[in-house]
């Protein structure tokens, strides 16, 4: 499915699956398209035929997830592609059963709170004219999963 220039799609709690795959992707949002995801919404993709199909593919739109998940099936193709984009923001994303779970191609996004599951490679980034800005990773900042719990005596600040 093509979105557009100047379209919109959509999904607040809602899912869509099985989107015709084109040679580049199966949601297709181009320059001047938007495609949103919130409360709970679900994207499932098809097996790729190659690794660089992407079931979500922006190139100069914009994506937006506040609490979405991407499924792709048997580790094929690329979840998320994102290129020449740098009004994409994804927070509070899955993204699972992918070849490559989210692209990041001259573009600068902003990824915050993001879970990366059964991805041959879970982030791939290239070139850009910025880094994108990728917040709250475990693996990132070197932490381990789950929760951690920390003291620290403040006494001294109180006299």
């Amino acid at each position: 499915m093509n979105i557009e220039d100047g379209g919109t799609f959509a999904l607040d709690n809602a899912y869509v699956r099985d989107g015709h795959v084109r040679s580049n992707g199966a949601w297709n949002v181009p320059s001047g398209a938007t495609m949103s995801l919130v409360n709970g919404a679900a994207v499932y993709g098809q097996q790729a035929t190659s690794a660089s199909t992407a079931t979500i593919r922006v190139d100069g739109g914009t994506l937006t997830v506040n609490d979405g998940t991407v499924y792709n099936v048997q580790q094929s193709g690329t979840a998320i592609h994102l290129e020449n984009t740098a009004g994409s923001s994804l927070n509070n994303i899955v993204v699972q059963g992918a070849q490559t779970g989210i692209v990041v191609k001259n573009a600068a996004p902003s990824i915050s709170g993001f879970t990366l599951t059964d991805n041959t490679v879970g982030i791939e980034i290239n070139g850009g004219m910025t880094l994108p800005t990728i917040y709250r990773s475990t693996l990132l900042s070197g932490a381990s999963r789950g929760w951690a719990t920390y003291d620290m005596d403040i006494s001294n600040l109180a006299a």
